[in-house]
């Protein structure tokens, strides 16, 4: 996690204690579907979400304590935890790294780099293989830059043979010299799967 959380202030998302809170994002109704490469199944999903080498899911009840951030957890073919959705705001960071609440616990995928958090999982799917942040300047404003990452989140219940693998897009605009956005940043559902344990 902290990788993440030095991505996010590298590319310069991060908010401050002034930010307004992100909006959690679209209904599900308005989220495309996910769908996987040619000669990937869900079983490739799951192996590579529960080698704890690739990944670690920040649920809410961890703490601040990277070792309690886990890959994913799966007994008996079933979820064996919560997967539900992320405030960033129960937790102790510095203020700067909070991001409201997004949908799902969120995922983060250690070859991630800050052309892309979804790393190498991203190429698993048609849709994600080709999304990379976004860091442009703002209208000429020098200090003022327009950000946009994506992320992947987890969401299932405990004891469910199912779960939802989401990709998530964060945008905002970030003003550096003042270390502030200069609007609400906001999160959106962008892509949706959802996976079979088997």
């Amino acid at each position: 996690m902290k990788k993440l959380l030095s991505i996010f202030a590298a590319t310069g998302l991060v908010a401050t204690t002034g930010a307004t809170v992100v909006s959690c994002g679209n209904k599900d109704e308005e989220v495309k579907n996910l769908t996987l490469v040619e000669g990937k199944t869900d079983a490739d999903i799951i192996n590579y979400l529960t080698d704890k080498d690739k990944t670690s899911i920040l649920k809410n009840d961890s703490s601040e304590n990277s070792n309690e951030w886990k890959p994913l957890e799966i007994e008996d073919k079933k979820l064996s935890v919560d997967y539900d959705d992320l405030d960033t705001n129960k937790f102790d960071f510095e203020e700067i790294y909070t991001i409201g609440k997004v949908t799902g616990s969120l995922v983060e995928v250690f070859d991630s780099t800050n052309e892309t958090l979804l790393g190498s999982l991203g190429s698993f799917f048609n849709e994600s293989k080709t999304l990379v942040n976004e860091n442009d300047n703002n209208d000429g404003k020098k200090d003022v830059s327009n950000i946009k990452f994506y992320c992947f989140t987890v969401k299932g219940s405990k004891g469910s043979s199912t779960f939802d693998l989401r990709v998530i897009s964060i945008t905002g605009s970030f003003n550096i010299k003042e270390n502030k956005y200069t609007a609400t940043p906001v999160v959106k559902n962008e892509f949706i799967k959802t996976i079979t344990i088997s």
